[in-house]
Protein backbone atom coordinates (compact mmCIF):
# COMPACT_ATOMS: atom_id res chain seq x y z
CA UNK A 1 0.00 0.00 0.00
CA UNK A 2 2.71 2.47 1.03
CA UNK A 3 4.86 1.71 -2.02
CA UNK A 4 1.92 2.16 -4.41
CA UNK A 5 1.06 5.52 -2.78
CA UNK A 6 4.69 6.57 -3.04
CA UNK A 7 4.83 5.47 -6.67
CA UNK A 8 1.64 7.41 -7.41
CA UNK A 9 3.05 10.51 -5.76
CA UNK A 10 6.32 10.23 -7.68
CA UNK A 11 4.41 9.72 -10.92
CA UNK A 12 2.33 12.83 -10.22
CA UNK A 13 5.43 14.85 -9.38
CA UNK A 14 7.27 13.73 -12.52
CA UNK A 15 4.28 14.57 -14.71
CA UNK A 16 3.85 17.96 -13.07
CA UNK A 17 7.49 18.88 -13.46
CA UNK A 18 7.54 17.72 -17.07
CA UNK A 19 4.45 19.80 -17.86
CA UNK A 20 5.97 22.90 -16.25
CA UNK A 21 9.18 22.50 -18.22
CA UNK A 22 7.21 22.16 -21.43
CA UNK A 23 5.30 25.38 -20.74
CA UNK A 24 8.51 27.23 -19.85
CA UNK A 25 10.21 26.08 -23.06
CA UNK A 26 7.19 26.94 -25.19
CA UNK A 27 6.64 30.34 -23.57
CA UNK A 28 9.95 31.38 -25.10
CA UNK A 29 8.35 31.12 -28.57
CA UNK A 30 5.95 33.64 -30.02
CA UNK A 31 3.26 31.34 -31.44
CA UNK A 32 0.29 30.14 -29.38
CA UNK A 33 -0.05 27.19 -31.79
CA UNK A 34 3.38 25.97 -30.70
CA UNK A 35 2.17 25.84 -27.07
CA UNK A 36 -0.69 23.55 -28.02
CA UNK A 37 1.57 21.38 -30.20
CA UNK A 38 4.28 21.08 -27.53
CA UNK A 39 1.85 20.09 -24.79
CA UNK A 40 0.20 17.48 -27.01
CA UNK A 41 3.57 15.78 -27.57
CA UNK A 42 3.85 14.79 -23.89
CA UNK A 43 2.19 11.56 -22.77
CA UNK A 44 -0.83 11.78 -20.47
CA UNK A 45 0.92 9.72 -17.81
CA UNK A 46 4.47 8.76 -17.07
CA UNK A 47 5.18 5.48 -15.32
CA UNK A 48 8.36 4.77 -13.37
CA UNK A 49 9.36 1.65 -11.48
CA UNK A 50 11.23 2.42 -8.28
CA UNK A 51 13.10 -0.23 -6.33
CA UNK A 52 12.89 0.99 -2.74
CA UNK A 53 15.44 -1.61 -1.63
CA UNK A 54 18.19 0.21 -3.53
CA UNK A 55 19.60 3.55 -2.40
CA UNK A 56 22.23 5.87 -3.79
CA UNK A 57 23.35 7.50 -0.54
CA UNK A 58 22.54 7.26 3.13
CA UNK A 59 19.66 9.38 4.29
CA UNK A 60 21.00 12.64 5.77
CA UNK A 61 21.01 12.94 9.54
CA UNK A 62 18.46 15.73 9.88
CA UNK A 63 18.54 16.02 13.66
CA UNK A 64 22.07 17.41 13.70
CA UNK A 65 20.79 20.88 12.77
CA UNK A 66 18.56 22.78 15.18
CA UNK A 67 16.70 26.05 15.08
CA UNK A 68 15.71 28.09 18.11
CA UNK A 69 13.31 30.98 18.56
CA UNK A 70 13.26 34.27 20.37
CA UNK A 71 9.62 34.90 19.49
CA UNK A 72 8.54 32.16 21.86
CA UNK A 73 11.86 31.90 23.69
CA UNK A 74 12.80 28.43 24.74
CA UNK A 75 14.02 27.84 28.25
CA UNK A 76 17.67 26.85 28.57
CA UNK A 77 16.71 23.37 29.81
CA UNK A 78 15.30 22.60 26.34
CA UNK A 79 18.82 22.65 24.90
CA UNK A 80 19.88 19.94 27.35
CA UNK A 81 16.69 17.94 26.72
CA UNK A 82 17.28 18.16 22.97
CA UNK A 83 20.87 16.95 23.37
CA UNK A 84 19.76 14.03 25.52
CA UNK A 85 16.97 13.05 23.11
CA UNK A 86 18.76 13.55 19.76
CA UNK A 87 22.46 13.93 20.52
CA UNK A 88 24.67 16.99 20.37
CA UNK A 89 23.78 19.24 17.44
CA UNK A 90 26.43 20.01 14.88
CA UNK A 91 24.98 23.50 14.39
CA UNK A 92 22.21 25.43 16.10
CA UNK A 93 20.73 28.64 14.78
CA UNK A 94 20.30 31.26 17.47
CA UNK A 95 18.90 34.76 17.07
CA UNK A 96 19.94 38.24 18.14
CA UNK A 97 17.30 40.95 17.86
CA UNK A 98 19.19 44.22 17.68
CA UNK A 99 16.24 46.27 18.89
CA UNK A 100 16.20 44.27 22.10
CA UNK A 101 19.94 44.74 22.64
CA UNK A 102 20.15 48.44 21.69
CA UNK A 103 17.53 51.09 22.40
CA UNK A 104 17.58 53.88 19.81
CA UNK A 105 15.99 56.32 22.29
CA UNK A 106 18.74 56.05 24.92
CA UNK A 107 21.43 54.83 22.49
CA UNK A 108 22.49 52.35 25.16
CA UNK A 109 23.28 48.65 24.93
CA UNK A 110 21.91 45.97 27.19
CA UNK A 111 23.77 42.83 26.14
CA UNK A 112 21.99 40.51 28.57
CA UNK A 113 18.47 41.71 27.87
CA UNK A 114 15.33 39.89 28.97
CA UNK A 115 13.98 38.19 25.85
CA UNK A 116 10.68 39.32 24.38
CA UNK A 117 10.09 42.54 26.30
CA UNK A 118 8.25 44.84 23.87
CA UNK A 119 9.56 48.26 24.83
CA UNK A 120 8.33 49.78 21.53
CA UNK A 121 4.62 48.84 21.62
CA UNK A 122 3.49 52.47 21.97
CA UNK A 123 5.81 53.90 19.31
CA UNK A 124 3.92 54.00 16.02
CA UNK A 125 7.02 54.95 14.00
CA UNK A 126 8.82 51.73 15.01
CA UNK A 127 8.19 48.92 12.53
CA UNK A 128 6.49 46.02 14.34
CA UNK A 129 8.70 43.33 12.75
CA UNK A 130 7.60 40.17 14.60
CA UNK A 131 6.67 41.89 17.86
CA UNK A 132 3.01 41.00 17.53
CA UNK A 133 3.89 37.31 17.86
CA UNK A 134 6.57 37.67 20.56
CA UNK A 135 5.98 36.37 24.06
CA UNK A 136 7.77 37.95 26.99
CA UNK A 137 10.08 35.45 28.62
CA UNK A 138 11.94 35.25 31.93
CA UNK A 139 14.98 34.08 29.96
CA UNK A 140 17.90 36.47 29.49
CA UNK A 141 19.93 36.51 26.28
CA UNK A 142 23.19 35.19 27.77
CA UNK A 143 21.35 32.24 29.36
CA UNK A 144 19.67 31.45 26.03
CA UNK A 145 22.90 31.68 24.05
CA UNK A 146 24.96 29.80 26.63
CA UNK A 147 22.48 26.92 26.84
CA UNK A 148 22.46 26.27 23.11
CA UNK A 149 26.17 26.89 22.52
CA UNK A 150 27.01 24.40 25.30
CA UNK A 151 24.96 21.67 23.62
CA UNK A 152 26.01 22.34 20.02
CA UNK A 153 29.30 22.10 18.18
CA UNK A 154 28.69 25.42 16.43
CA UNK A 155 26.27 28.33 16.61
CA UNK A 156 24.93 30.23 13.64
CA UNK A 157 23.95 33.64 14.99
CA UNK A 158 21.19 35.21 12.93
CA UNK A 159 21.12 38.96 13.51
CA UNK A 160 18.03 40.96 12.65
CA UNK A 161 15.89 44.04 13.29
CA UNK A 162 16.26 47.76 12.63
CA UNK A 163 16.74 47.11 8.87
CA UNK A 164 13.19 48.17 8.04
CA UNK A 165 13.34 51.13 10.42
CA UNK A 166 16.43 52.46 8.67
CA UNK A 167 14.90 51.99 5.22
CA UNK A 168 11.63 53.66 6.31
CA UNK A 169 13.56 56.59 7.81
CA UNK A 170 11.02 57.08 10.60
CA UNK A 171 13.47 56.59 13.48
CA UNK A 172 16.67 58.50 14.25
CA UNK A 173 18.81 55.48 13.32
CA UNK A 174 21.27 55.84 10.44
CA UNK A 175 23.08 53.26 8.35
CA UNK A 176 26.23 54.14 10.28
CA UNK A 177 24.35 53.47 13.53
CA UNK A 178 23.25 50.10 12.13
CA UNK A 179 26.82 49.14 11.24
CA UNK A 180 27.95 50.04 14.75
CA UNK A 181 25.03 48.17 16.39
CA UNK A 182 25.57 45.11 14.21
CA UNK A 183 29.32 45.02 14.81
CA UNK A 184 28.90 45.49 18.56
CA UNK A 185 26.24 42.80 18.72
CA UNK A 186 28.40 40.38 16.82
Amino acid sequence: MKSSCLLGLLTLMLFSFTGINAVERVNNTQSSNSVHTALQSFPETITRDIDATQHFRPFPELTVHRNTSLQKATTPVLAEFSRDAYGKAKITRCWLNLDEMWDYRTREFNFNFQVGVDKYKDIKEKHRETWNSEVESPVHFYDYLNAFSTHSEEIMLTIRRYERDILDGKLPVSKEDYKMIFKTGL
